[in-house]
C-alpha cells in the first residue's frame, strides 16, 4: 500500500472455526467502502486453521494484515496490539464470529466526516443465533453519554472510533479485575475526557449467539466485572439514586443462575 488508508479494521481472533471466521473477513471484505486495511491479531498461536485461512486471503488482498500472539494474551492486550499497530485516521472493531453489513463503513465514515464533533460512533445490532435467524434488534440510545452511569451503552464490535481518541487519551486496561468489561471501563475514562459518543438507529452488524461462543459464556463473571467497575468510578461519575438503585439491583442478580441472568438481558434489550 503506497499510502496510509482511511480506516484501519481492528478484528482480534482466537479460537474460530474456519467457516465462522470465513464469514467474518468476508463481511469485511465485501464492504462498499474500500480504502481500508485489515488487521486480525490471532490470540491463539496453535490455531493452525485459522492462520491457513487468513493466509490464503492476504495472498488475494494485500490490506489484510495477521499478527499472531506468541501466547494467549486476552482480548483488552490484543485489541491493543492491533491499534497500535494501525495507519488509519479511523479505527472500526469487528469480531471473529459476527458479520458487518455491506454499507457499515460508508455509513459511519460518512456520518464522522459530516459531525467531526463525535468521536465514537456505534449502531444498532442483529442479535442472531448460530443459523443466521435474528433473536432481536438491540437499538441504543442515539446520546449514549446520558445512560453510561447504568449500563453499556453502546455496542463495542459495531464502533467506529477516531484513532486520535486512543492517542488522546487511552486504550483498553489489561487490568484483570475488568476482564469482559473492558470496553466499558474505556467508555467511563473517555467520557470523563469529554469525548462524545453517538448511536446511528440502523443496524449494521449481526451479533451471533450461541451455547459455545465467549458472549454466551461469561455473563456472570461480566456481571460481576461490571459492578467493580461502577464502584471504581460512581463518585467521579457523579452517581444518582437511581445509578445506586441499578448498581443494588446488579448485585441481587448475582445470586441468579448465569442463565437466567442472561434471558433476563435479552428480555429487558427488547424495551
Amino acid at each position: 500500500m503506497n499510502k496510509s488508508p482511511l480506516l484501519s479494521v481492528v478484528m482480534p481472533a482466537y479460537n474460530e472455526e474456519q467457516k465462522v471466521l470465513n464469514r467474518s473477513i468476508v463481511s469485511i471484505l465485501n464492504q462498499t467502502f474500500q480504502d481500508y486495511e485489515f488487521i486480525i491479531v490471532l490470540d491463539n498461536p496453535q490455531n493452525y486453521d485459522a492462520i491457513a485461512l487468513i493466509n490464503d486471503f492476504k495472498n488475494d488482498d494485500d490490506r489484510i494484515k495477521l499478527i499472531i500472539n506468541d501466547k494467549n494474551l486476552g482480548v483488552a492486550p490484543t485489541l491493543n496490539i492491533g491499534v497500535n499497530a494501525s495507519f488509519g485516521d479511523f479505527i472500526a472493531r469487528q469480531d471473529a464470529d459476527d458479520e458487518s453489513t455491506s454499507h457499515r463503513f460508508e455509513k459511519q465514515i460518512k456520518f464522522l466526516n459530516s459531525n467531526p464533533d463525535i468521536n465514537v460512533l456505534g449502531t444498532a445490532m442483529d442479535y442472531v443465533d448460530e443459523h443466521g435467524k435474528i433473536i432481536f434488534c438491540r437499538k441504543y440510545q442515539n446520546r449514549p453519554d446520558k445512560f453510561i452511569r447504568k449500563y453499556n451503552p453502546l455496542g463495542h464490535p459495531t464502533l467506529m472510533i477516531r484513532k486520535e481518541i486512543f492517542e488522546k487519551f487511552g486504550y483498553y486496561s489489561e487490568n484483570e479485575q475488568f476482564k469482559f468489561v473492558e470496553d466499558y471501563e474505556l467508555w467511563f475514562r473517555w467520557y470523563l475526557s469529554g469525548v462524545r459518543f453517538f448511536n446511528l438507529d440502523e443496524s449494521l452488524y449481526k451479533y451471533y449467539q450461541n451455547r459455545t461462543n465467549i458472549k454466551s459464556r461469561n455473563t456472570k463473571l461480566q456481571l460481576r466485572n461490571t459492578i467493580k467497575l461502577k464502584n471504581k468510578y460512581r463518585l467521579d461519575l457523579k452517581f444518582r439514586i437511581s445509578d445506586y438503585l441499578r448498581l443494588f439491583g446488579e448485585k441481587i442478580l448475582t445470586l441468579l443462575p448465569s442463565g437466567l441472568i442472561s434471558w433476563l438481558f435479552y428480555k429487558l434489550s427488547k424495551i
